[in-house]
């Protein structure tokens, strides 16, 4: 689980800064694996998006991840709570503007290196703890 403060405008122009939670289920892991199956995976879809420049792809497979992720943190039942009442709660932090700014934060590749150093680092912190790594 990723706990991330984010700074960002209100629609006032108040300065915010919130903490926002992140994580994926091992559920939510293996079906972000299996739509990207033919690439090797969620990874080998990024790397070659990135890789080949196409920049709206990675856009929208950043967005899905993001979202998919999104949730709230419930210490009282132990759980990561992702809806409410039916509906999805990435749903609100999508039209907030902390969206904006995490997804452009995320966004930010070395185009010389083809790196993405906040994106590296968020898909780090939002993985199951335990989820087993390919061996090489």
């Amino acid at each position: 689980m990723l706990k991330k403060t984010i700074k960002f405008d209100d629609f006032d122009g108040n300065s915010v800064e919130r903490d926002y939670y992140f994580h994926l289920s091992k559920v939510d892991l293996t079906q972000l694996e299996l739509a990207y199956f033919g690439y090797g995976g969620l990874e080998g879809y990024l790397k070659k998006m990135i890789s080949e420049r196409k920049i709206a792809e990675v856009f929208e497979a950043i967005r899905k991840i993001v979202l998919t992720s999104y949730g709230e943190r419930d210490d009282v039942a132990m759980a990561f709570i992702k809806q409410r009442n039916g509906a999805p709660l990435y749903e609100v932090f999508a039209g907030s503007p902390a969206f904006d700014v995490l997804m452009l934060e995320l966004m930010a590749i070395d185009e010389d290196k083809q790196q993405a150093a906040a994106l590296e680092a968020f898909m780090e912190g939002i993985m199951p703890r335990d989820r087993e790594t390919k061996k090489e």
